[in-house]
């Protein structure tokens, strides 16, 4: 089999009313893709003129495939479908709104060969609509990419900032309706099957502005806490999935 660095990714990417912003991400992710990548892209019922961006951009790029949902399922139902329809063996995960820098492909893929890694984190520059030099991830504190309960209490893993193995979908797919977030799961997943890496040096620039997904605003406690017991409960089913990985039953069927 062909090292880590010579095989295909898949890039998945969720959209929504994002041509603002899309165009900037869409040529930041061409610039470096490789001969074998996918990107497929999910739109969720956009009005503006994210779609018409988007089927511009696959016209003259084979490797862009865009699907459209049939009806607004929002950000975990959409990435779902993404995981699901991705092919290869390394898969990315891309907001709407951010800008790869150069090399983030190269450098997360190099992270990925290492024996034992699962999946991949990496900081990113705080790109608010006037410029800024603050990381997501303070200088000289890692986050804790290996602790299950840690994540539980404070989530580090952010999708935009991750790559991951296919092998983590083992275990990902379907999400469980009680998850709070998809990069959350799939970054618990990726604990429980190996090692999660992480690239201190910023890998894109990640835009914070009012329509972010993941707001930065303090939630209600009463939020928090229900998000905390629908997770405990994803965790609960994520045991039982390893369980059945480790008996050699494979992939699971469920109704």
């Amino acid at each position: 089999m062909a090292p880590l660095s010579q095989q295909g990714a898949s890039i998945v990417m969720a959209t929504y009313n994002g041509a603002r912003y899309l165009d900037e991400q869409l040529r930041s992710i061409v610039a470096q893709l490789g001969p074998d990548d996918e990107v497929i892209i999910l739109d969720d019922g956009s009005s503006d003129r994210t779609v018409e961006l988007l089927e511009t951009y696959a016209s003259f790029c084979p490797a862009i495939t865009v699907l459209r949902n049939v009806r607004n399922l929002g950000v975990l139902g959409t990435f779902e479908l993404l995981l699901t329809a991705c092919s290869k063996d390394i898969i990315f995960l891309s907001d709407q709104d951010d800008i790869w820098l150069d090399q983030r492909r190269e450098r997360m893929i190099a992270a990925l060969s290492s024996p034992g890694y699962s999946a991949v984190l990496t900081n990113a520059l705080i790109l608010h609509e006037s410029p800024t030099n603050r990381t997501f991830f303070a200088p000289g504190r890692s986050p804790a990419t290996n602790s299950m309960w840690r994540n539980f209490f404070k989530n580090n893993f952010i999708g935009c900032c991750m790559a991951f193995k296919r092998d983590v979908l083992t275990l990902a797919l379907p999400f469980p309706p009680t998850i709070s977030m998809h990069d959350w799961w799939l970054g618990t997943c990726a604990v429980a099957i190996g090692k999660v890496a992480y690239i201190s040096e910023p890998s894109l620039l990640y835009r914070r502005h009012d329509s972010n997904q993941s707001a930065a605003a303090r939630r209600p406690w009463r939020v928090v806490m229900g998000d905390r017991a629908g997770n405990l409960r994803a965790i609960a089913t994520l045991v039982q999935r390893v369980a059945m990985v480790r008996r050699g039953d494979g992939r699971r069927q469920e109704k």
